[in-house]
């Protein structure tokens, strides 16, 4: 049996850094999933009795990739996460990845800044971070490496957890945070906005919307969980999932499919992957003056693409549903 190679949290956070490479890397596995040359499976969740949260397992493959990794670890990719990396043609495991979380939030953030790049405005300056979870630093980092952002917004219902994630950032890069003392204001004060909170109904409100603003909802990882109300999806002129067969039954849309916000007609479900739209140049068809929603999951692919290299190194405005998701067909 070959040596197994064990990397800690620490070491893997020498091996693997939220950059300009990361985000290329991301989108490749996005456009090999859209084109068919990788494959996601579906997420495994076990619920734990007594209320004790749930654990999870995720697996993607790279078509032709030499390795192929399953991520376990509890929902909410907080603390004590691991992915285990196999050898693609032998099938057996050549190393743990004890990363305690951090790769899937480095990931999650990486597909969010892939998708605010090619979706959202040239000359957005402002983003607003609702949520102060594990996440939310790391989305931070993210926005600042796809646009010239200038200005930080903070909101969370935990004022120390605000506080202290300003501290963060303003340690660690030159620009302006501020607090909002509502959702409201942090969304309506911002060009592009991301949500990373585990609510369980909607804190943004499709009335608080502005031609331009681009959200990318990441928080909404389960079922009972649900950041924007349904409605923001049909004031949409894009949307965009990484998966709708996840996303149908966790996350965003499957509350909108339950309310049926626009009365016309229900959304398809089919698993017509938006990947291909998200790491494809728009030619100049993007349109500045239309809103974006970004829904993005961890379907494990992405981590599956960060866990590579280290196991190498210790629509318009009122459409009815239905229409939403092909919308996104205006980015070719």
């Amino acid at each position: 049996m070959p040596e197994l190679t064990i990397l800690t949290e620490n070491e893997l956070r020498q091996c693997v850094v939220l950059n300009d490479g990361l985000l290329d890397a991301t989108a490749k596995a996005f456009e090999a999933m859209a084109t068919g040359n990788a494959t996601a499976a579906p997420a495994q969740r076990l619920w734990m009795p007594g209320g004790g949260g749930a654990i999870q397992a995720r697996t993607a493959f790279m078509h032709g990739a030499s390795h192929y990794a399953v991520k376990i670890g509890p929902t909410g990719g907080g603390q004590g996460g691991s992915l285990l990396l196999y050898d693609a043609d032998s099938n057996q495991l050549r190393a743990m990845l004890l990363d305690n979380g951090y790769l899937t939030r480095v990931q999650a953030a990486a597909a969010g800044a892939v998708a605010a790049r090619k979706l959202a405005r040239e000359n957005a300056k402002t983003a607003g971070i609702l949520g102060t979870s594990t996440h939310a630093y790391r989305h931070v980092e993210a926005m600042l490496l796809i646009r010239e952002i200038e200005n930080i917004v903070l909101w969370d219902k935990d004022s120390d957890a605000v506080a202290t994630l300003k501290q963060r950032i303003e340690a660690n890069h030159k620009v302006s945070v501020q607090t909002a003392g509502s959702v409201e204001k942090a969304v309506r004060n911002s060009d592009i906005v991301v949500t990373v909170t585990p609510s369980r109904s909607p804190i943004l409100q499709a009335d608080w919307l502005r031609p331009g603003l681009h959200i990318t909802a990441a928080g909404a990882d389960a079922g009972n969980k649900n950041e924007l109300a349904p409605e923001v999806l049909a004031e949409a002129d894009i949307y965009v999932a990484d998966s709708r067969e996840q996303c149908r039954w966790s996350g965003e849309l499957t509350h909108a499919i339950g309310r049926r916000a626009d009365q016309r007609g229900r959304p398809d479900t089919g698993d017509r992957r938006s990947s291909k739209r998200i790491t494809s140049r728009p030619n100049g068809k993007r349109r500045d003056h239309g809103g974006r929603l970004d829904r993005h999951r961890r379907t494990g692919r992405g981590d599956r693409r960060a866990s590579g290299d280290a196991g190498r190194h210790p629509g318009a405005r009122h459409q009815d549903l239905r229409r939403l998701t092909d919308a996104v067909t205006r980015l070719r």
